[in-house]
């Protein structure tokens, strides 16, 4: 079937005159293979659009009459039905391919099926098929590593992550590696349906997960939990946002859901650590000054104040260095003032080195010990006098 056929047939549609599209297929019968992967290409395509407006079905049903194979594969598994699941098709229309025939457990050669190109295009589309078919058979995860659970999330499609999880979506049913190193913009491996919702601040997906029985402890392969995704964030979120967004508020809120606070990453960490960081890695870049609202909100809901990781740091470590704020929330909170880590640190003395002026005094009148020194032999004096600070240096006398 040459083109000139093909976008006869299309003009029929085109012009509102489907029962045309008869007549010009009963023309051109002799031309056209039902055999030929080009000829049915074209005629896939050509039935789609058709689906989307009236006369579609009654087209498909006119070419399954002639000899058209409703389930016909061509390269790498593309089918008629799959080619539907991302064309913003009416689950009515869906619901009658099924009736004619089509196979809606098909899949393309790299994994793709109804659902999880329905989650990525149209959401009525997905909850139809979530609502009514077998989630055995088409919650797995796609070629970027994610499960239809998860895509949902990212994707802003609360219907759809709903319908999943009602109807037996896995809510523990973790992200994979993706195929062929085509990567998404985060690392998929191990990363759990809850650390996505978190991380998107889904209030209500990641109430609905944990009633479900989402594990806050499942971590991802690189040794993070859940609840560390409160202070990583969506997509260019930290390059593009700044304090205001509605995301703060949307996870604080899931602060007071979360059973333990104080899980810890292959480090020691604790979410409330990772929120006093600064970093910029590709997957999982932190920012302490963005993240300040959700470490209030961590210290107000009984995170963990004193916790000590691998290498003794606590919280209050890391806040003298970054965030003046959190420091002072923290020895509010009754932090250890005086906490050393492995290298002999306290607080004040690594407010002495990294920290302004204004952190160091805040903890000699919080009642700091300045007559400790490190494994090194430096004292607050020593390094204060180096630096100049000597408003602090009067404190110590």
């Amino acid at each position: 079937m040459d083109y000139q056929i093909a976008n006869e047939i299309k003009n029929c549609f085109w012009q509102g005159s489907p029962q045309k599209a008869f007549e010009v297929v009963d023309n051109h019968l002799n031309d056209i293979d039902f055999e030929d992967d080009d000829d049915v290409e074209k005629l896939i395509d050509i039935t789609v659009s058709a689906l989307r407006d009236q006369g579609g079905i009654e087209f498909l049903e006119y070419l399954i009459s002639k000899g058209f194979d409703i389930n016909y594969k061509l390269l790498k598994k593309e089918c008629l039905i799959l080619k539907c699941a991302d064309s913003f098709i009416k689950p009515e229309i869906f619901k009658k391919l099924e009736e004619l025939g089509a196979d809606v457990y098909s899949e393309s050669s790299d994994g793709d099926n109804v659902l999880i190109r329905s989650v990525e295009r149209d959401e009525e589309l997905a909850v139809y098929i979530a609502e009514n078919y077998d989630l055995t058979q088409l919650d797995h995860t796609d070629k970027y590593g994610l499960t239809p659970l998860i895509r949902a999330i990212f994707k802003d499609r609360p219907k759809t992550a709903k319908a999943l999880i009602e109807n037996g979506s896995d809510v523990n049913g973790a992200g994979t590696e993706p195929m062929g190193g085509n990567g998404y913009w985060l690392k998929t491996g191990g990363l759990s349906p809850l650390a996505a919702a978190i991380r998107h601040g889904d209030a209500d997906t990641v109430r609905l997960l944990l009633e479900k029985g989402a594990d806050e402890a499942l971590c991802d392969n690189e040794g993070c939990p859940p609840v560390f995704s409160l202070v990583y964030y969506p997509f260019r979120f930290l390059k593009e946002t700044h304090f205001g967004s509605p995301i703060f508020e949307k996870k604080c809120s899931i602060i007071p859901m979360l059973k333990n606070l104080d899980i810890t990453d292959s480090r020691g960490y604790t979410v409330l650590m990772e929120a006093l960081e600064s970093k910029d890695t590709p997957y999982k870049a932190t920012n302490a000054y963005t993240s300040l609202p959700i470490t209030l909100a961590l210290i107000e809901n009984g995170a963990n104040v004193n916790a000590a990781a691998n290498d003794g740091t606590t919280p209050l470590h890391l806040a003298v260095q970054t965030v003046e704020q959190a420091a002072k929330a923290l020895v509010k909170a009754g932090a250890d003032i005086n906490a050393r880590d492995n290298g002999g640190n306290t607080p004040l003395l690594l407010a002495c080195k990294h920290g302004g002026e204004k952190q160091v005094r805040m903890l000699l009148k919080s009642g700091a010990d300045f007559n400790i020194k490190n494994n090194e032999g430096e004292s607050a004096a020593d390094i204060c006098a180096a630096r100049g600070f000597n408003d602090a240096l009067e404190l110590m006398i």
